[in-house]
């Protein structure tokens, strides 16, 4: 299998390793959540919670680029029912492997909408490797890359699109 490298159309920059893209929050997290004194709202790198009302954690979206050992890698936020969530988090050094259902919790650019995308989330085991997500069935271009992968050059087109833009 290749390595995956690319020169950016844009910067001109060489790129090298398979792309890997991660947002620090979920897209429904807003600046004035910041100042939140009540605990009611708070941001960790792995765990979210908006207004004790929202549940989301980091989870890892591998799309396969054919021909390439590593797929191209979005480090994402996926919600969760609060049940979950506190399992999640009171189980977080040592989760037990797990599936549940969660909506995609960022937009992802090069992409039409993904925000609420249907989504297993796939918790692993024995905790500190983020859970994996598997999309559910549906008539959308992240669906179709996530399940058949993704040619080279449409890599490097996402790569491109993403370097900039995230």
């Amino acid at each position: 299998m290749a390595t995956f490298t690319f020169i950016c159309r844009d910067c001109g920059q060489p790129h090298e390793g398979s792309p890997s893209f991660g947002y620090a929050r979920p897209d429904y997290w807003n600046s004035a959540l910041d100042d939140d004194q009540s605990g009611a709202s708070r941001l960790s790198k792995d765990l979210c919670k908006i207004v004790d009302r929202d549940y989301f954690i980091r989870c890892t979206l591998e799309i396969p680029i054919h021909g390439v050992e590593e797929g191209f890698l979005w480090g994402v936020w996926a919600t969760q029912s609060a049940e979950n969530f506190r399992l999640y988090a009171e189980t977080f050094d040592d989760t037990p492997e797990h599936i549940t259902f969660g909506y995609l919790a960022n937009r992802l650019p090069y992409y039409p909408e993904t925000l609420g995308l249907h989504l297993e989330v796939h918790w692993q085991a024995h905790g500190r490797e983020r859970p994996k997500l598997a999309l559910r069935e549906c008539d959308h271009p992240l669906y179709r890359d996530w399940r058949d992968g993704i040619s080279w050059d449409r890599a490097v087109e996402i790569a491109t699109t993403s370097i900039h833009s995230i």
